[in-house]
């Protein structure tokens, strides 16, 4: 073999191996060749690449293609170039033993990532993700092909082709279950509510669903909707000598959680059973799949898809077979003649060789860990470790790479008293360590008493992963006292979370804190900046609250339902417990139903969490819970609005929701009507807020400023009246907004609903546009924190195998918005309290105002890759930090000693 940049003699010994799995692998050459490299005279390149000649190499033909390291080549596809939807493969070598990366840009349709193996591979792509049609033909236009190397070696392509989709034996019927649109796997038809051979009982309503697997066959399902006891049985037909199935069934409960318990049974027989207890559910063989597990291609196929789906093969008899589903739904069926049964087996196998393929090709490929290349000191590689403080917009960021000038960087931080300041640290081992645990030293004060060491609370971060174009990254997120089986050269993350007690006087603290590294210990100096503000210039009554009852059930789904009442209630009161710790002051309460035709007032689904203690309400300082009425408005619906009977019902179903608020105690709290986005839905959320008013009821309502700036003025004033609360999503131009609805009644309530836990979001954003605090989603992923093809990052709270729930980096995010939130209101209540003894505010005001305007023309949009919104840096809000506490400070120096400076 020829190759232009001579890579042919770099294989070492085990590569034979690589390459002989290659070829295991690879099938044989097919037609429709599109290009086959013979004439590079009128090939499109972008690059140097290279013409190669060898029987290594080169599939078949005299030549291939190489590309180095960012060169691409765009093969055109001509038009109805298939007449059914199948297959673009391409025949690949790698000549070193790493994984090729290829970017396959169908342009103007789908862009894939795909890796191969080293030695000789195909890279398959399923063209139904490209074709916009479920069947059929391709597209009529042509369409070009761009193929890129996106990895660090060379990589030669050859034999550019189409194929159609693999042929079934003749009378088979293959069912691809899914949603409307559903990419379909090649060859197979979609079927949802009606199929060939299959009929749902019709007992109840079957759904569609994706789950967001990154799947064209097993990634789509249909059945009952998933939840915590769901049976559903399906009438099979076997008719025309049509004997034997094959079914891919999933098992999954509420938002795609494993089930407690799952059976699948044909004609009475058991085909599948498993079930979980509460010690398995809460493992990785349960809720926790994915956690500190390998995530690599073979633990993907061998552990991870069988949690998920089960293939299924059995004989059916002629006629009608019952095929029953517990806990269970249909991601494609295989149905075909006993007397083929031969030839269907070779095609199940082919089309299970086919979907590992895919997995290793464009799901999960490699995992991806990054190590750190700075060359360790003497006096690092006797303690063992080096300690970097990353520049602040690196902070817990997964593609940080440390650089020596980091490591000579002290840990600054600085925050006002009885508020709190989030830090983080970089920690590199020289050699792998058994334990990593980080601890704080007591903070003292340069000229008086020093702060406890129990103020300073040091998590060390375990990884979430996300996978992302087919590779596991590996995101700081989890809270964890201690981490363990630590890799020499891996790059481990520290957070400080310090709470400044309020009576800490101003001025500069010097601490430390302490990283174990098995029996060796390192220190890293942390210098605390704290500027106490005189007690009347406090943050004020401000509400952060979270979309969710906090009910345990959130975390853990379908076994929280099996959990007795008494044990649901107390877990649900840890859940707020530990979200109290981090800022969090009030939630969402379910409000009452109405019953009997009568539509009387049933008032247990409200008072049962009140009487339970499971609330973050009965005190002053609480913040806004809010009731939502969604259940008793939904059940309003027989009635119409505007009606004296309308009136009348929701009139008592007001007054018995305050006497009972009253009667637990619950003091600062609204009725939440629900989200209205359009004009007419925020004109029918004003009338039902009048009525409540006039009941004595407190009313919110969800919207967004845009919304509410396209109802007319009138209308507009109308619904402000009848509101207490007006909560509002993220947008620009809300401070105009959040004027004119307290133009009248200053003491009305703004909110900011924000899904993410975002620090600028949180905190100088909500300041900014004048909100009196805000809702998070709820505490826990809407599907699970563990599922790299899940990631979110918004859970602020994760459950243990030991019954409790962990933090997350998020809360930590959280936390550190409420602070900056309660600095600028305590420095906007110093500038009143400064003019009041004629001194000069300028350069605070110039600071506040600044924040202001940005937050007026700058909403935040979170970006999942940083954790964070991208438009306003984590830099600058550090700046605004110091800003703000520096002149602050300046100004409380200069105040009468109305208390302590």
């Amino acid at each position: 073999m020829r190759i232009g940049n001579g890579l042919a003699g770099n294989r070492s010994g085990w590569m034979g191996l690589f390459v002989f799995l290659g070829w295991a692998l690879a099938a044989p050459a097919e037609g429709g060749v599109i290009e086959g490299f013979e004439d590079l005279s009128k090939l499109r390149p972008t690059g140097k690449v290279a013409r190669v000649t060898g029987a290594d190499a080169v599939t078949q033909g005299r030549s291939a293609l190489e590309l180095p390291p960012g060169a691409g080549v765009t093969v055109k596809i001509p038009a109805g170039a298939l007449k059914q939807v199948g297959w673009l493969r391409i025949d690949t070598f790698e000549p070193q033993p790493v994984l090729a990366c290829l970017e396959l840009d169908l342009v103007g349709h789908v862009s894939r990532r795909g890796y191969v193996l080293p030695g000789r591979d195909i890279l398959a792509l399923p063209l139904s993700l490209a074709a916009g049609s479920r069947r059929g033909p391709w597209p009529a236009k042509p369409v070009d092909l761009r193929i890129t190397n996106a990895g660090q070696q060379p990589v030669v392509v050859d034999n550019v082709r189409l194929a159609e989709p693999r042929p079934a034996p003749p009378g088979a019927v293959l069912l691809d279950f899914g949603p409307p649109g559903q990419v379909l796997w090649p060859g197979f038809e979609h079927a949802e509510l009606e199929a060939r051979n299959l009929a749902w009982s019709g007992e109840a309503r079957i759904f569609s669903h994706h789950a967001g697997w990154p799947d064209p066959l097993l990634g789509d399902f249909a059945g009952k909707n998933p939840s915590y006891k769901v049976q559903e049985t399906v009438t099979v037909r076997s008719e025309k000598g049509m004997g034997l199935a094959w079914f891919w069934v999933t098992h999954y409960s509420y938002m795609y959680s494993p089930p407690l318990e799952y059976v699948v049974r044909l004609n009475g027989r058991c085909l599948l059973r498993r079930r979980l207890g509460p010690s398995a559910m809460l493992s990785t063989e349960g809720l926790f799949s994915g956690r500190g597990e390998p995530w690599t291609p073979e633990w993907f196929q061998k552990t991870f898809v069988p949690r998920a789906v089960s293939r299924l093969e059995c004989a059916l008899k002629s006629g009608n077979n019952r095929l029953e589903l517990a806990n269970c739904q249909l991601a494609a069926v295989v149905i075909g003649p006993r007397a083929r049964q031969q030839a269907l087996r070779r095609y199940v196998a082919r089309l299970d060789a086919d979907l590992k393929r895919y997995h290793r090709q464009f799901v999960l490929a490699r995992r991806e860990t990054l190590r750190c290349e700075v060359v360790p000191t003497d006096q690092e590689t006797k303690q063992g470790a080096m300690a970097f403080v990353p520049p602040r917009d690196e902070w817990f960021s997964r593609s940080y790479v440390p650089v020596p000038e980091d490591r000579s960087r002290p840990l600054k931080l600085l925050a006002a008293a009885g508020s709190g300041a989030l830090g983080a640290l970089a920690v590199v081992p020289c050699r792998q360590v058994r334990l990593l645990r980080g601890s704080a030293e007591p903070f003292r004060a340069v000229e008086a008493a020093g702060m406890a060491a129990e103020s300073c609370t040091v998590y060390a971060l375990a990884p979430a992963v996300v996978v992302r174009r087919a590779v596991a990254e590996f995101q700081p997120f989890f809270l964890a006292r201690e981490l363990r089986g630590v890799e020499a050269r891996s790059v481990q993350w520290l957070a400080l979370w310090l709470r400044v007690p309020r009576k800490a006087r101003s001025g500069t603290y010097r601490g430390a804190v302490r990283v174990l590294l098995d029996q060796t210990t390192i220190k890293v100096p942390v210098e605390l900046e704290v500027v106490r503000f005189v007690e009347s210039a406090g943050p004020g009554a401000r509400s952060f609250g979270v979309a969710s009852t906090g009910d345990c059930f959130d975390a853990y789904r379908s076994l929280a339902v099996a959990l007795p009442a008494p044990r649901r209630a107390q877990l649900s009161r840890l859940v707020l417990k530990r979200l109290a710790a981090f800022g969090v002051n009030a939630t969402y309460l379910a409000g009452p139903v109405l019953t009997g035709r009568d539509h009387r007032p049933s008032m247990g689904r409200f008072t049962t969490p009140l009487r339970n203690g499971v609330f973050l309400g009965g005190e002053a300082r609480s913040g806004k819970s809010l009731v939502t009425l969604g259940a008793a408005l939904a059940g309003m619906r027989d009635i119409q609005l505007g009606t004296k009977r309308y009136r009348e019902v929701l009139d008592a179903l007001v007054k018995e929701t305050v006497r009972a608020a009253g009667q637990y105690r619950l003091r600062n709290y609204a009725l939440h009507y629900g989200g209205a986005f359009r004009a007419s839905g925020l004109e029918q959320a004003g009338k039902v807020a009048r009525i409540i008013r006039d009941a004595k009821g407190r009313a919110s309502v969800l919207t967004s400023a845009a919304a509410l700036k396209a109802l007319a003025a009138e209308k507009r004033r109308e619904l402000f009246q009848s509101l207490d609360s007006l909560l509002l999503v993220s947008g620009s131009g809300m401070l105009g907004m959040v004027d004119e609805f307290k133009r009248d009644a200053p003491n009305k309530a703004v909110l900011l609903w924000y899904s993410k836990p975002d620090v600028y979001a949180f905190g100088f954003y909500c300041w900014g546009v004048g909100a009196d605090g805000a809702y998070a989603g709820g505490p826990f992923a809407p599907r699970s924190a563990f599922n790299g093809f899940w990631f979110g990052g918004r859970a602020l709270l994760v459950p243990t195998s030991k019954w409790d729930f962990e933090p997350t980096l998020a809360a930590l995010k959280l936390a550190q918005g409420i602070a900056d939130y309660d600095l600028a209101r305590r420095c906007e209540k110093l500038v009143a309290l400064a003019r009041k003894q004629k001194l000069s505010t300028d350069a605070l005001e110039k600071v506040l105002t600044e924040i202001r305007l940005t937050a007026d023309k700058t909403p935040p949009r979170y970006r999942l890759e940083r954790l964070r919104t991208t438009e306003v840096a984590p830099a600058r809000l550090q700046a605004w930090r110091e800003a703000l506490l520096r002149e602050a400070g300046k100004l409380i120096a200069q105040l009468a000693p109305k208390g302590p400076a």
